[in-house]
């Protein structure tokens, strides 16, 4: 199946990786096509697993760690944080599930609402297990040359490669029921919006037999067997725009809250939030100071800028392969003048110091539009 199907954004896409991406998308599609309960089954199973992997993680990591591993607790200053906290709305994504399928969970309203501080509670209790096993196995250098740290790092943490492959199994199982947990919330999603008219009545349609939103999830299972046709190079696009996208929807929801407590206060809430309007006026705030950092002139917005600006093929640069200097290392594209007679040379130090020409910035962003919009089909908020 190594047969070379063609070329996009310099990515050769291959037979057999878009086979795996398609017949994946089709078995999730038509697993929670059959009903919610089977979906329930497959994500309780994967679950159970990643957990026990996550056990061998921090057993590994008091046997064959060592706390001198983690330094530098910190490097590259107020750069390296934002460069960390761009990254962190995606990472917690997946909460908004919970209210999405609550017509389907067996539970009052106010268990719901608590399910959800749980799981959010839990995403960074995991997270910073992982931040701290990994940390504890090798040297920093060495896991920043790695192309998957967290398997070299419980390969070395047992001191069995053995280990590293069930790492990678688990991580896999992390990648499907996450794809699982969006699938039921997307479609559910749409399904609600379909019957309150905010959509095509057409989604809104039940499967006589499975009760499940039939034509909403044959749409965006559509959606996800169509992806891989594109490449990885374009995928990855997508997802660094992801954590905009996520602010932009954690910020509207947060208005809706403040905006909804003022026009409708007798409307039945099962769940009250701790704090009430303050709590959510502060979400709103610190939602859209996170995502200033994304704007031009940061160096999360730079980062952004200068990833997503590769979706538009503009004659005025070219492409820099692998450079060192560049942003994670990826591919770069910098322009031969900014406008202003600047040269190359001089845009690429703006890069490196977290600032990006004006002409990037300005292609980049523009990029962002049609990411933002695929985003919120595949998984609206």
């Amino acid at each position: 199946l190594a047969v070379k199907l063609w070329t996009i954004a310099d990515y050769d896409v291959y037979l057999s990786w878009v086979a795996v991406g398609v017949i994946a998308a089709a078995v999730m599609t038509y697993l929670n096509y059959r009903g919610v309960r089977a979906a329930a089954v497959f994500q309780t199973i994967a679950v159970l697993f990643l957990m026990a992997v996550g056990a061998a993680l921090i057993f590994g990591s008091f046997a064959g760690g060592s706390v001198s591993e983690m330094s530098p607790w910190f490097t590259g200053g107020a750069a390296g944080i934002i460069g960390v906290l761009v990254a962190t709305p995606f990472l917690f994504v997946g909460f908004d599930v919970i209210p999405q399928s609550a017509e389907e969970i067996n539970l009052p309203f106010r268990k719901i609402g608590i399910m959800i501080l749980v799981s959010l509670v839990s995403a960074v209790l995991w997270y910073v297990m992982i931040m701290l096993t990994v940390g504890s196995s090798l040297p920093a250098a060495d896991l920043a040359a790695s192309k998957l740290a967290v398997a070299d790092g419980m390969t070395d943490l047992w001191g069995s490669e053995t280990m590293g492959k069930i790492l990678v199994l688990g991580g896999i199982a992390g990648i499907l029921t996450s794809w699982n947990g969006f699938l039921i919330g997307a479609t559910r999603l749409v399904y609600a919006m379909a019957e309150s008219g905010m959509l095509p009545a057409w989604f809104a349609r039940l499967h006589p037999k499975y009760k499940t939103p039939k034509n909403a999830l044959l749409f965006i299972g559509g959606l996800s067997i169509l992806a891989p046709i594109f490449g990885r190079q374009m995928l990855v696009w997508l997802v660094d725009a992801g954590s905009v996208s996520l602010i932009i929807a954690f910020v509207m929801v947060a208005i809706s809250f403040v905006v909804l407590r003022r026009k409708e206060p007798q409307m039945e809430r099962p769940f009250v939030t701790p704090g009430g309007v303050t709590t959510g006026v502060i979400a709103a705030v610190l939602g859209s100071g996170l995502g200033i950092l994304f704007l031009p002139g940061n160096a999360g917005g730079a980062d952004l800028a200068l990833r997503m600006g590769h979706l538009r093929r503009l004659g005025s640069g070219r492409s820099i392969p692998d450079h060192p200097n560049t942003p994670c290392g990826r591919r770069a594209r910098f322009p031969r003048s900014d406008g202003r007679g600047r040269s190359e040379a001089w845009c690429r130090r703006r890069v490196e110091r977290g600032c990006l020409a004006r002409q990037a910035v300005h292609h980049g962003w523009v990029a962002l539009i049609p990411a933002q919009l695929f985003l919120l089909l595949r998984h609206p908020a």
